[in-house]
């Protein structure tokens, strides 16, 4: 294990350091460490990108709050996000209502966004029977091996992101425009778009095209690195051919689960894009997804585990699994105010 200046941060294995391990004390709780250790903990996050904190008996929503009050981490709602979620308790939500049979791939939250947040916390109520790890993976790593022709003509010509959102909820897209906005006024819902830098459409069915231009890359708020911080990969028009491909074949498809035609409908509800419209090259698209996969790294949840991720730094899914599966989770505004 090595020392992290008053605390110590181990591995789950050997030589893997994503996330690293604190384990908690004797008659720890998460409140006390966390206001004890803060400025230790942050080192700690600085070094890892992702904190792992077991033992600590996290299973409530107030302990998620506690916690984010001790670490001085303030959090923000869930504007514009398209996962669809249930509030628990304030800013504490569930991780998402995704169905279980279906995967969700390895992204950066809310990237696809202009107000997004730089960190994420995660606490685990319940675990599920079989599966539903949440993987892990350092985009620093993935950015290392995107060739450099390609990082450049990201840079220069940056991205549009498409969203068609319904008005009432169907077997394929269960997210709502008045879900994501919380109201189904069309001025109101401008209004908040606006501030995501997003342009509203309306469609003759009710339904909402949401687009908006983001960078394929920012700086990251503490250490100044360009970091790889898009949704490209999930959202393309390659992702859904891709799997149009293993829903009509049936054969198995690495890291995607079981996906059905409907599955394949929802995903072609999104597209991204060069910001000039033209299309993103299927190759490299494909390359960066084969190795968000190589390189992702999970572990199996244990109830009472809290989870802390640096959002422009580590991208994160979720398996499909079985049995009861209860993932609380916070967005953090702000993760390097100290």
């Amino acid at each position: 294990m090595a020392a992290s200046t008053e605390i110590l941060v181990g591995e789950i294995e050997p030589r893997r350091p994503l996330p690293g391990l604190i384990e908690a004390a004797p008659g720890a709780e998460i409140c006390g460490f966390a206001g004890t250790h803060r400025s230790a903990i942050r080192r700690a996050l600085l070094e890892h990108g992702a904190l792992l904190f077991r033992g600590f008996g996290v299973t409530e929503p107030s302990q998620v709050e506690d916690f984010t009050r001790a670490m001085d981490l303030p959090l923000m709602d869930y504007p514009r996000g398209m996962s669809p979620r249930t509030q628990v308790k304030g800013r504490i939500f569930n991780s998402t209502n995704t169905r279980p049979d279906f995967p969700i791939p390895l992204h950066t939250e809310m990237s696809y966004a202009h107000i997004h947040p730089q960190g994420i916390v995660f606490a685990c109520t319940t675990a599920a029977e079989s599966g539903g790890q949440t993987p892990l993976v350092d985009l620093r790593e993935v950015l290392a091996r995107i060739p450099e022709s390609a990082v450049q003509e990201l840079e220069r010509r940056g991205l549009e992101y498409i969203q068609i959102v319904p008005l009432e909820p169907t077997p394929i897209l269960t997210q709502t425009w008045p879900d994501m906005f919380g109201t189904r006024d069309h001025s109101e819902v401008e209004r908040i778009a606006a501030i995501q830098n997003n342009e509203c459409t309306w469609l003759e069915d009710g339904s909402l095209r949401l687009l908006a231009r983001m960078p394929a890359f920012r700086r990251h708020p503490r250490t100044g690195e360009e970091v790889w911080f898009n949704q490209a990969p999930v959202w393309c028009g390659s992702m859904s051919e891709e799997l149009a491909e293993y829903a009509e074949s049936g054969e198995p498809l690495e890291a995607t689960g079981q996906m059905g035609q409907t599955d394949v409908a929802a995903l072609k509800s999104l597209d991204c894009r060069y910001a000039d419209g033209a299309a993103l090259p299927t190759d490299v698209m494909d390359g960066i997804r084969h190795s968000l996969r190589e390189l992702a790294v999970s572990f199996p949840w244990r109830r009472g585990d809290l989870l802390l991720i640096d959002n422009l730094r580590i991208g994160h899914g979720r398996t499909t699994y079985t049995g009861e599966r209860l993932i609380l989770a916070a967005l953090v505004s702000e993760l390097w105010l100290h």
